[in-house]
């Protein structure tokens, strides 16, 4: 059960409505699952039930309840939530209650469920003696999430009519967490917001979602921008060997946020992510590392064709915009990127090149969103293994993935050629073991030159200090 209101001295005004900014529900979800039934206490006029369906639970496991008749059509129980009995066990409350039936709310709720408790609530509904002592003290919550600005709720349900003056949280009890102490964590408010409603339209703007942080920032700057019914997150689903789940995970928490599904165009149409084949099997099956003059057989293959085909299946040329995350040093992949698909006739945008810097967020950190793990030691998140990367990449790959190491030096072996240019990864294997052993940096955040300078220092004969960029994976 999900909560999308609340009501000030709801028992003296049933309609004293303001509902929750779906985007507020969303970034609950994005932190927050909930497994088994949920009950939405006091549900208003159903945000969060509808949000809660719209990111794929199923809307026969919510039941809905509320003292007073808002309009809501799918009201399951017309009753006062003091009254309410279920007939069988509760998992999971989520409840915006209203203010001054906020310990009542929180106490029957603890009462109710099993395995969770989400409560929407002024940040002061932590204040005073008596609430310490009827719920803080004996029951802390497991987990605050405090929003950065203040959350903007629609007076009455209707866009315009805004209750701004207090700061909102949600307070959850995980039943799962055991005794720890409560954590706390930000969520930034204003910058996330996507509950202002957009006109459907018929143009289609297409992210390139590639699971980066760059395409992160875009998606969440496009959704805001022309909302999240208008926008389409295109990614490739890539094999989990090779694709971090780290990167799986950033890329759904942020679609999550947005509420917009990811939509997958993969290689033969592949839906099964055990069943896509990596970047090895692709060039193995084809006895060649690139196509023709000199693109990445992987690259082409695995996401290029796909994204084409995607295009050509599902789009109007007319009406669609395809968004990339280059920025502003990248003015050469802006250009040769725009030429290739303004060739074709598609229209395409740069908005951390393009757009003024206050549209879209400098990290998904400021909306509670941790980048992906994998920015530690690399400087992309692309692929595990690059085909197109140097000895740099590659010492890494060695140090951290020995099972990837292995299967590149295998095709090698059955191709034939070498993935870096005149020196086999076996070749390498007793530098990088002395690298290893001497502690040099597994890392990509620093400069090649300055990298193998570190290296020589350190007395290791290295036959060439050149090296190359990761593969742009375009898509």
């Amino acid at each position: 059960m999900a909560t999308s209101n609340t009501r000030r001295n709801a028992d003296a005004r049933g309609d004293d409505l303001y509902t929750t900014p779906p985007w507020a529900i969303r970034a609950l979800l994005s932190r927050e699952k909930f497994s088994g039934n949920i009950v939405d206490a006091g549900c208003g006029t159903g945000n969060i039930t509808n949000v809660l369906v719209d990111q794929g639970y199923d809307r026969k496991d919510i039941t809905t309840i509320d003292k007073y008749d808002q309009g809501y059509k799918d009201l399951d129980v017309l009753l006062d939530y003091a009254d309410f009995d279920p007939y069988e066990n509760v998992d999971n409350v989520i409840s915006n209650p209203p203010f001054l039936l906020f310990t009542p709310f929180v106490l029957k709720s603890l009462k109710l469920a099993t395995k969770k408790v989400a409560i929407f609530a002024r940040i002061n509904s932590l204040e005073t003696e008596k609430r310490y002592k009827a719920i803080h003290r004996d029951n802390p919550p497991s987990k605050i999430y405090s929003f950065v600005n203040r959350v903007k709720c629609a007076k009455g349900g209707e866009d315009g009519k805004n209750d701004g003056s207090v700061m909102y949280c949600w307070l959850v009890w995980d039943f799962s967490y055991g005794s720890g102490a409560t954590t706390f964590e930000w969520i930034s408010g204003e910058k996330g917001d996507m509950s202002s409603s957009k006109p459907k339209s018929n143009v289609k703007h297409i992210v390139c979602y590639s699971g980066g942080h760059s395409s992160a920032r875009v998606a969440i700057a496009v959704a805001k921008k022309y909302g999240p019914e208008n926008t389409v997150l295109l990614n490739h689903n890539i094999n989990k060997t090779v694709e971090s789940a780290d990167i799986k995970r950033f890329k759904l928490q942020v679609a999550n946020y947005i509420g917009v599904p990811i939509t997958f165009a993969n290689v033969n149409d592949i839906m099964n992510e055990d069943d896509i084949p990596d970047q090895f099997d692709v060039v193995k099956k084809a006895s060649a590392f690139k196509v023709g003059a000199g693109t990445e057989l992987c690259t082409s293959r695995l996401k290029t064709e796909p994204f084409m085909k995607w295009l050509t299946n599902n789009v109007d040329k007319e009406n669609c915009v395809v968004y990339y995350g280059f920025d502003k040093n990248e003015s050469n992949r802006i250009q040769r990127r725009s030429q290739i698909l303004g060739v074709q006739g598609y229209k395409s945008d740069y908005p951390l090149a393009l757009w003024d810097e206050d549209t879209y967020i400098k990290t998904t950190n400021e909306i509670g969103i941790e980048p992906p793990m994998q920015y530690e030691k690399f400087k992309h998140a692309n692929c595990i293994g690059c085909l197109k990367a140097g000895r740099q990449h590659w010492y890494i790959v060695y140090c951290t993935r020995p099972e990837i190491y292995k299967k590149a030096m295998e095709t090698e072996d059955d191709i034939g050629y070498t993935i870096i240019k005149g020196v086999s990864l076996e070749e390498m294997i007793p530098v990088f073991e002395e690298m290893k052993a001497l502690n040099i940096p597994q890392t990509e955040h620093m400069a090649h030159q300055t990298f193998w300078k570190i290296v020589r220092k350190a007395g290791i004969d290295t036959s060439t200090d050149e090296d190359r960029k990761p593969c742009e994976c375009i898509f």
